[in-house]
């Protein structure tokens, strides 16, 4: 009886590990360090099988049916809180509205125009070190702050700086992506301190716009992590970069991919929208691997991507996901407004999405990750 019982075990033992190793594959790509720098080369598929995250859908916010008030025009970035406090950055009507965790509208912070605490061109929201909101108003040149309770504090003047889209890091200085002209024109990407000096260059390229319908020309794109390092792409390759505060190179991830083709009708569907290329200039007939969008982490040091891989519904992307040592851990299809980056924080997914109707509405997503 005794050894029936023990082979039963076995059996169940062995089972679990046969349905656990279907589910999971074990990961084929490689680390390695060269001269201080960590170089991580992943597969083409992800490490798991199926998806490792669910996604459980618990916050919809901006439905005009359910609260006039809180409506949204054209939200563009989205910020939450310690407290679960959520921010949307509305670039049509000019301000910030600013909604408990719950979901109801709790204020509107700053107002469209060029006087103190009002906002002419917002084009990013973060909360600083400190805890205060900073806006950063491209057309005008101006960085706006708030506290969290919507007073005014102070704007600064970006008298050398270039017209840029900024993000603070944790040092108070600034990481700025902007055109340069010159013999060449050139997309730059920088570091420069709270005094408005440059710090360092990071990267550089150039669009070449005049070869390349512009849709398609390579950018730059970039954020902070949560450990204040820089991590940023080129559009145009699959590599992404990681720079510490005083610009040292310490990680590239690279991934083995299949280019995306450009259909006939979606070359149509551009044109009518964005006008016929340059003269000279050609539409390709792949995407890029790397969509212009910022790329976002996680409070466990994930890293988010998105890529022009379309999922089954033909209308979501797919991000994909890579742990903190870099490793290509999952494919995420979600739906998100182009252009609007997705915000990760204490195990939510905050994203804004447009409806059947074109409102755009943020949703809050529960997130499960399967370890």
């Amino acid at each position: 009886m005794k050894n029936r019982l023990a082979v039963n075990f076995l059996l169940g033992l062995l089972l679990v590990l046969l349905v656990s190793c279907q589910n999971k594959q074990s990961w084929k790509g490689s680390i390695e360090t060269r001269d201080g720098v960590t170089i991580v080369k992943n597969p083409r598929e992800p490490m798991d099988w199926k998806s490792p995250v669910l996604l459980d859908e618990e916050l919809t916010i901006g439905d005009p049916a359910n609260d006039k008030e809180a409506e949204l025009s054209r939200p563009f970035r989205l910020l939450v809180d310690d407290q679960g406090n959520i921010y949307v950055l509305d670039i049509q009507d000019g301000n910030i509205k600013k909604y408990a965790p719950d979901g109801k509208f709790v204020m509107t912070i700053g107002r469209k125009g060029q006087g103190p605490g009002e906002l002419q061109g917002p084009m990013s929201i973060q909360m600083t070190p400190e805890k205060e909101l900073l806006v950063d108003c491209v057309i005008s040149s101006r960085l706006v702050y708030f506290t969290p309770e919507g007073a005014f504090l102070r704007e600064t003047h970006l008298a050398k700086i270039p017209r840029a889209l900024i993000l603070a890091d944790g040092l108070g200085d600034f990481i700025c992506g902007f055109p340069e002209s010159g013999q060449t024109f050139k997309e730059v990407l920088a570091k420069f301190g709270s005094d408005q000096e440059k710090r360092f260059r990071i990267a550089e390229v150039d669009p070449h716009y005049s070869e390349i319908y512009f849709p398609f020309a390579p950018g730059i794109i970039f954020n902070v992590t949560r450990e204040n390092h820089i991590v940023w792409a080129f559009t145009d390759k699959y590599e992404i970069m990681f720079t510490d505060l005083q610009g040292q190179l310490i990680k590239r991830i690279s991934r083995d991919f299949v280019p995306v083709e450009v259909t006939a009708a979606e070359k149509q569907d551009m044109i009518n929208r964005q006008g016929p290329p340059e003269q000279g200039a050609k539409i390709p007939a792949v995407y890029p691997p790397l969509q212009s969008e910022f790329p976002t982490s996680d409070e466990a040091g994930r890293i988010f991507i998105k890529t022009y891989e379309r999922a089954a519904d033909g209308v979501s992307y797919f991000f994909d996901a890579f742990d903190a040592s870099g490793r290509y851990v999952a494919r995420i299809p979600l739906k998100q407004v182009r252009r609007v980056p997705i915000v990760w924080e204490n195990d939510k997914l905050y994203t804004i999405e447009e409806d059947e109707s074109g409102f755009n509405m943020v949703k809050r997503y529960r997130v499960a990750w399967r370890e």
